[in-house]
């Protein structure tokens, strides 16, 4: 089991966008696959690439209060 979410540097460059942007919302470690739409695979649903997504991470992810993807 891990101790920390966040590697040392991760940490710092979290809490330098919440200092810069502390009207945002900071998301870390948000899979691509909460961020885009996977676009429909050859049987027209879109698995395929909905389980790729979901396999990647983005490290912040910044948002309005609204949750509006900035």
């Amino acid at each position: 089991r891990k101790t920390h979410l966040l590697e040392p540097p991760q940490v710092l460059l979290f809490q330098r966008l919440k200092a810069g942007l502390p009207e945002l919302e900071i998301f870390a470690r948000v899979t691509l696959a909460e961020v885009l739409q996977a676009p429909a695979d050859a049987a027209g649903d879109g698995e395929e690439g909905r389980r790729r997504l979901a396999s990647l991470c983005v490290d912040f992810l910044v948002c309005e209060g609204n949750s509006r993807i900035v």
